[in-house]
């Protein structure tokens, strides 16, 4: 726990990525068998990949697809640490091509139908909203069912939530 409270200051971010194994750490952890040591080695994530520097040595090291791996975890929070650790690792061009690279947008679009969770569920569309700006994304979106799964999505919602996603899909169509 205490080291998830430090990875709330990004100064101490830097200085323990550029001192210890933090990123190395985490990942390890997020592996755990104890839902709590995921939830909190995804929460640390999250905040690391917040960070140029921590965003840095998850590409580096090639840790998108130790991530990845949670977004069938069993606890939501857990799976939405880990779309918001993608969605901040994907804030500029390296990090958008090294999720597109690790085949992420294509998971994502198979997501639209199997998360039932609605934070979950935004943060995907956010996501792959981001991911369509790196090189080659469109003409890879439009090789899934992702509009044919958008659709069916919103006739799933109710009005509310149905009002939310229509505009982050018109956002994400006129886009």
């Amino acid at each position: 726990k205490e080291v998830n409270e430090d990875v709330r200051d990004p100064t101490k971010i830097v200085r323990a990525i550029n001192t210890s194994d933090l990123v190395h750490m985490l990942v390890y952890h997020l592996e755990n068998k104890n839902d709590e040591i995921r939830r909190l080695a995804s929460q640390s994530m999250k905040e690391i990949c917040s960070v140029y520097r921590g965003r840095e040595q998850i590409l580096v090291n090639d840790y998108i697809k130790n991530l990845a791996k949670l977004v069938d975890d069993q606890i939501p929070v857990i799976r939405l640490n880990i779309y918001t650790s993608l969605f901040n690792l994907s804030e500029h061009v390296d990090g958008t091509d090294g999720v597109l690279k690790n085949n992420i947008l294509e998971i994502l679009v198979d997501k639209l139908l199997e998360e039932k969770e609605e934070d979950i569920l935004l943060v995907i569309l956010q996501l792959m909203k981001r991911l369509l700006y790196g090189e080659g994304a469109i003409g890879r979106i439009l090789k899934t069912q992702a509009i044919t799964r958008l659709l069916i999505l919103l006739e799933k919602s109710n009005e509310l939530v149905s009002l939310r996603f229509e505009v982050l899909y018109i956002d994400f169509l006129l886009d």
